[in-house]
């Protein structure tokens, strides 16, 4: 379960879908239910009084608004289709405290295949819209001329190195952002699989976030057809802010590292981002991550920097 997701009047897509997943008493109950334990279909049915038909139409709506997740589990009369929920809270920030001092914002879309070095192990791969780039589980296949085409990578432990300009010459920057799909790297899929997955920017530590599994079940809605349906699907959609005040994933402050402390100009305007999985990590989950054709969100890797006026 992620604790938080905290919405923005920007996330304009995001808020319809959970104003319309709320505006129904049945839905509620069914968000209560699942507060407390998770649920198959047949036992929301049952516990709500309420046929079949609707709590499967419910869930479906819940579930594309991103409020529930379910997984397919194995009972004595079949297949059992077995919900959780996905946040403990939202917020939803009516003032976005990162808007009120800028004058303009650059959008710098980096596909996941432009990296600019890595140190991996396997296991390992990467695959494009229409098939696989390279030889599996094979590091070496990570320096493949196809990887400007990679649609989804994955690695166990080590790390990838994304280098991208600023073009902040003459301009104060006031807070970066960047942002991801991804999720954990496991057999084939498992949705409760833990990895501890580290963001460096600029040879500064700037967070560790905790993915919580490697999720399947269902088909990515970007998804390729011909990706086993048993293998990895989707990620989750990560947003890492560095300002002046500190740094945020998901808009939840969890360090005191700012912008001043990425020493940019130093760098000559240009951010090294690197994400890994540590050796000595408590969780060494692997990760992977989707590019815009892959997963459940249309977008690479994603940089918006914010300037002063």
């Amino acid at each position: 379960m992620e604790k938080n997701l905290t919405l923005n009047l920007k996330k304009e897509d995001e808020l319809l879908k959970i104003s319309k997943a709320l505006a129904n008493k049945g839905r509620i109950d069914i968000l209560k239910l699942l507060a407390v334990e998770s649920l198959s279909v047949y036992e929301i049915s049952k516990k709500l009084n309420s046929p079949m038909s609707t709590i499967c139409s419910n869930i479906a709506i819940l579930e594309e608004a991103n409020l529930i997740r379910y997984k397919l589990q194995g009972g004595k009369h079949g297949t059992l289709k077995l919900c959780s929920i996905v946040y403990e809270k939202i917020d939803i920030n009516l003032i976005n405290e990162y808007d009120t001092s800028l004058k303009n914002e650059k959008i710098i879309n980096v596909p996941i295949g432009s990296y600019y070095n890595f140190d991996i192990k396997p296991t390992c791969g990467l695959v494009g819209e229409k098939g696989y780039l390279a030889k599996d589980d094979d590091p070496t296949s990570f320096y493949s001329p196809l990887r400007s085409e990679a649609e989804l990578l994955w690695f166990n432990q080590g790390y990838i190195e994304y280098r991208i300009p600023l073009e902040s010459k003459d301009k104060e920057i006031s807070s970066i952002s960047l942002s991801l799909e991804l999720c954990s790297e496991a057999p084939y899929y498992r949705n409760i699989w833990p990895s501890d997955i580290t963001f460096i920017f600029n040879d500064l530590e700037i967070l560790t976030y905790k993915c919580p599994g490697d999720f399947g079940g269902r088909k990515g809605k970007l998804t390729p057809s011909w990706w086993p349906k048993n293998a990895t699907q989707f990620g989750l959609l990560k947003t890492i802010n560095v300002t002046t005040n500190g740094t945020y994933l998901d808009f939840v402050k969890v360090s005191d590292v700012t912008l001043k402390q990425l020493k940019l100009h130093q760098y000559n305007d240009v951010l090294s981002v690197k994400i890994m999985i540590k050796d000595d990590a408590k969780n060494i989950g692997g990760i992977n991550i989707f590019g815009s054709k892959f997963g459940d969100y249309s977008q690479d890797i994603v940089l918006k920097i914010n300037y002063k006026e």
